[in-house]
């Protein structure tokens, strides 16, 4: 069986090959035990699926198809059997594409968040991260009216038995919250499964952030529990507002909306 030692050295000796990079939590400096590799092979053109099988599915390697993995995809994701090796091999003009595409999409996390192994024409690096755009993220951050709003739409959820809909709001009032923290921060949010280990480096937050956001995640749904989660939001929102404003004052016209009905 080919290690991934031997596999990565095998893929730099091939003519199409124009890049690999390590992905996920092994590009982060997350790796660990429980982790996969993620690796993403840049081919120059053709189809991935070709390229698989000419190049890779020949090898002694033991390989099955990923959950995602359809035929009419331009990106071909495979994971090993026994390596815990996840290899995405796409081409450079997709990739091109995908590098510049704002999205919290997982896969788009996994292709722009990386730590280049081979580039020898520089193509990895010259389609990382571009700098947060300034105007995009202040008009992210008009969003905290839905976190000022959580306490009214929750009487009117409770008052309705619409505990569906309750789970959900409080999911979507946590990741909004993160997306906030990271625009302060001028961090690129990509998804929420780096975001624990990334708030926890980061300097602007709320006053023991990290500890109030890891018991809104915790909490269930009970009436106690939704009024301990209720009144955390608060206290996080407000401070979020005044950490908001130090950057952008005019944040102070969407605040009228905090009374709206829901």
């Amino acid at each position: 069986m080919i290690s991934t030692r031997k596999l990565i050295s095998h893929l730099k000796s091939l003519p199409s090959v124009k890049g690999l990079a390590y992905a996920g939590g092994k590009s982060k400096g997350y790796f660990d035990k429980h982790s996969d590799i993620d690796l993403i092979v840049l081919i120059d053109g053709g189809n991935p699926k070709t390229f698989f099988d000419k190049y890779v599915h020949t090898l002694d390697i033991d390989v099955s198809p990923h959950p995602h993995l359809f035929s009419e995809l331009k990106v071909i994701p495979i994971r090993t059997s026994s390596d815990d090796l996840d290899f995405k091999i796409i081409t450079v003009k997709e990739y091109s594409n995908i590098a510049k595409t704002p999205s919290g999409d997982l896969f788009i996390a996994y292709t722009k968040d990386i730590k280049i192994i081979y580039d020898p024409d520089g193509i990895l690096k010259t389609a990382k991260y571009k700098k947060v755009d300034e105007k995009s993220s202040k008009e992210a951050l008009k969003w905290i009216i839905a976190l000022l709003r959580a306490e009214q739409m929750m009487e009117v959820l409770i008052e309705r038995d619409d505990h569906v809909h309750i789970n959900n709001a409080f999911s979507q009032i946590i990741v909004q919250t993160v997306k906030i923290v990271y625009i302060l921060n001028k961090k690129p949010f990509l998804s929420t499964k780096w975001s624990t280990r990334d708030i926890a480096k980061m300097k602007i937050k709320p006053s023991n952030f990290d500890e109030e956001l890891r018991i809104l995640t915790l909490l269930g749904n009970s009436p106690d529990e939704v009024k301990t989660k209720v009144k955390i939001i608060q206290k996080v929102s407000n401070e979020l507002y005044a950490l908001i404003q130090k950057i952008d004052p005019s944040i102070d016209k969407v605040k009228e909306y905090a009374g709206w009905r829901y």
